[in-house]
């Protein structure tokens, strides 16, 4: 494709100016998405190639930013940049390979796409099932002092009536996410949840007493959670509990992965583990599930908190991820089985994609791994790309 830096460069040129081809558009996005945070492979640039990269480049960048005033074009011609040099850095990393396979299996790929996931979910709720994705905005239930309404924008609100002050009975209601589905709700209390694809959250419609406790059955949750003084909030979790007053953190807790991950972004939590307790502060992510450690809990203090909460803000981040980490995630928010044929390469996955892409999108910025995909129906097909 381009194999060579006066190609490249000439390539970068184009696309600054504007008059680069559609191909050329979706190669250079997908190194800016794929290696954005690579600082180590542009520290293994020569200086004199750094040197001829910004000289080419500086000029047309900032002409572009003094032509526009749309917000953050600052920020996206600087990041383009960033992509040019590391796009010249090719030849230094030794897990992705460029080679003329690469039009031929984008164009195999694009034969058949996913579509990406949405607001899809179901809520149990008074023994009934309902399915939230194509139901009218509005009320959708009630019990005693709570409306359940689901909102225009995607989310479902428990709003208490505080005119009703009958005696409350405890009930519980489940929301659930499909695969390549996610959903918010707010709770009774004003905490908010937002529920990442194939995930199930339980709890109560109304909070009663001196305690409020919801379950994250399985799957993965981003809580705000309101500050009540008298009213400790808890998530339990098929192997923690974790404890807060207010507070903003992600679990990650879905059953198919051996580790369950807390990170806390504002506030403070107590987490539990069987017999063992720790508190975790802004920037600390506790692990738990590691058998090799008796199941202690494992606290991290410089957590990568954009790579925790990447999926509430639409976007897939890999963060010295492995394939089969990547393809986990791909697979929940596509709806799709993954497939591996043959001897797949180990390798570290580092970069962002957006999730509102198709899946032909994402694996134009996966294609410069050393490994093909391939679309069947409802199946993902990931074979080595030098078989």
């Amino acid at each position: 494709m381009y194999n060579n830096r006066k190609d490249l460069l000439s390539m970068i040129q184009k696309y600054l100016q504007g008059n680069a081809t559609p191909e050329e558009i979706k190669f250079i996005d997908g190194y800016y998405a794929f290696f954005e945070d690579e600082e180590d492979i542009i520290a293994k640039l020569r200086t004199e190639e750094k040197k001829l990269i910004e000289e080419q480049i500086e000029s047309a960048i900032w002409e572009k930013i003094a032509d526009t005033d749309k917000k953050g074009i600052r920020s996206l011609w600087l990041r383009i940049a960033v992509a040019a040099s590391i796009v010249m850095a090719i030849s230094v990393t030794g897990y992705f390979v460029l080679d003329k396979k690469t039009d031929q299996q984008l164009a195999e790929v694009q034969q058949q796409d996913l579509l990406p996931g949405g607001n899809n979910a179901v809520l149990i709720s008074g023994g009934r099932k309902i399915n939230l994705t194509d139901l009218p905005n509005g009320t959708i239930a009630e019990h005693q002092n709570v409306l359940v309404t689901k909102q225009a924008d995607g989310q479902l609100d428990y709003r208490v009536d505080l005119s009703n002050k009958g005696r409350t009975e405890i009930r519980y209601d489940t929301l659930m996410t499909i695969r390549g589905g996610t959903y918010q709700i707010t709770l009774a209390d004003g905490t908010k949840v937002w529920l990442n694809a194939e995930s199930k959250l339980r709890f109560p419609a109304t909070f009663v007493g001196n305690e409020r406790q919801v379950e994250l059955i399985s799957g993965e949750a981003y809580f705000e959670v309101a500050h009540h003084a008298q009213k400790p909030f808890r998530v339990f979790t098929s192997k923690q509990v974790v404890e807060v007053l207010g507070t903003a953190f992600n679990i990650n807790a879905y059953l198919d992965e051996p580790v369950i991950t807390t990170t806390l972004i504002e506030g403070s939590i107590k987490l539990s583990c069987g017999e063992q307790s720790g508190l975790l502060y802004p920037g600390q992510q506790a692990s738990v599930g590691y058998p090799e450690v008796n199941n202690k809990i494992l606290i991290q203090n410089d957590a990568n908190i954009e790579a925790a909460v990447a999926w509430k803000n639409g976007l897939f981040h890999f963060n010295k991820s492995d394939l089969k980490d990547v393809m986990n995630q791909i697979a929940r928010w596509y709806n799709v089985d993954v497939v591996y044929e043959g001897n797949i390469p180990r390798m570290t996955i580092n970069g962002e994609a957006y999730r509102n892409m198709k899946a032909s999108q994402v694996f134009e910025v996966l294609s410069y791994l050393n490994v093909n995909f391939r679309i069947e129906g409802k199946k993902i097909i990931v074979t080595n790309k030098t078989n």
